[in-house]
């Protein structure tokens, strides 16, 4: 069978070998002995399991004040976000209308790749106002009538 598992065998002492008086209260002792260091035992184990619950309840505790911190500042932040005032008037940055060049545009021996887009970005790259595929050399400039992409006001300007 399984040793260790099943009841200890009795090992017979020699007679003598400790009176029956003294054998019965040593093992007595040994059984209280043995008692109190197991309640002891149990004692600080029920003490670490209510100190960890303890723990686990504050730590929830502070969790759900920081989500409720978190959501009331959020709150305030989307209260401060300003109204974004409608635009004055639609400017067409990618003109729509066919070109006229004032220069005629010279043959280019490079193909432009498919899928190739020009995207125009405003508020220091915030949003992007226009898209429009690249198919052929573009021309930049102030006059809707001879540029692809109109720029009438920022760093391209000259006026």
């Amino acid at each position: 069978g399984m040793m260790g598992f099943g009841a200890m065998p009795m090992v017979p002492m020699p007679m003598g070998a400790m009176p029956g008086a003294m054998l019965g209260n040593a093992m007595m002792e040994e059984d209280a002995k043995a008692k109190e260091a197991k309640e002891a035992q149990e004692a600080k184990e029920k003490e670490a399991k209510e100190e960890e619950a303890r723990k686990r309840r504050e730590a929830e505790a502070k969790e759900a004040e920081a989500k409720e911190k978190e959501r009331e500042r959020r709150r305030e932040e989307a209260a401060k976000v300003p109204v974004e005032p409608p635009p004055m008037e639609f400017e067409e940055i990618v003109n729509s209308m066919p070109v006229t060049p004032f220069w005629k545009i010279p043959a280019q021996k490079a193909e432009i790749p498919l899928g190739i887009r020009l995207r125009v970005f405003d508020g220091g790259g915030a949003r992007e106002v226009a898209s429009m595929a690249v198919t052929k050399s573009l021309i930049f400039g102030m006059d809707a009538e001879r540029s692809h992409v109109v720029e009438r006001h920022g760093q391209g300007v000259y006026a």
